[in-house]
């Protein structure tokens, strides 16, 4: 079976990365978080609510470790992933807490982990991150810092596909078509159609 990481700074594009696998054919998760329209078309964030609300015990009120019942329900929620889809993604925000229990529960199931990053000028992400929020530029700027030198650490030991929102933006034929190769879907033609200029305001 295979898991892909949606990993990314908040802004960045990896809502739009997530909606073109579910569309290919990824289960992305079966909760997913509903926003305003303001955050991305139509307000679906693409956000796994079960790993979100899995991970946010991590991130609050100080990063910690899961504890002991916490582990084997994430586990629980990771293998029940595995057995039901042949290719599944989670993407959610406060993933990079978790990747450390994340990575030993799915070496022990014997997952293959892929990754989809995504890259955008850090200015303009902690820029549109702020205009959504009640963070400050500075806050942003410092939380998108931490998450990306967690994720940076994991990289090296898995497959990783590296995708610029400009250029996803720009050539969404071309660049739909690597991202579905690289999840091992079937790409259409429909896939393209996704992604329009309006994604740039977010």
């Amino acid at each position: 079976m295979t898991a892909i990481l949606i990993l990314g700074q908040p802004r960045s594009g990896t809502t739009l990365i997530t909606n073109l696998l579910n569309k290919s054919g990824v289960f992305v998760g079966d909760r997913l978080l509903q926003q305003s329209e303001d955050w991305c078309p139509n307000g679906e964030m693409y956000t796994d609510l079960d790993f979100r609300d899995m991970h946010q015990l991590l991130a609050e009120p100080t990063p910690r470790r899961f504890r002991p019942d916490e582990l084997a329900k994430y586990e629980k929620l990771i293998d029940k992933r595995e057995k039901e889809n042949p290719i599944w993604a989670v993407k959610c925000h406060l993933m990079p807490y978790g990747l450390k229990d994340f990575f030993s529960i799915t070496d022990k199931l014997g997952t293959v982990v892929k990754a989809i990053v995504t890259e955008r000028d850090i200015t303009i992400s902690a820029q549109s991150l702020a205009e959504r929020t009640n963070m400050s530029i500075e806050n942003c700027l410092s939380f998108i810092n931490y998450s990306n030198s967690i994720i940076e650490q994991y990289l090296p030991k898995i497959k990783t596909l590296f995708v610029s929102f400009d250029s996803l933006i720009d050539k969404p034929t071309e660049t739909t078509k690597k991202i579905v190769k690289f999840a091992g879907t079937t790409w259409k033609s429909e896939l393209a159609q996704i992604v329009d200029a309006q994604w740039r305001r977010f």
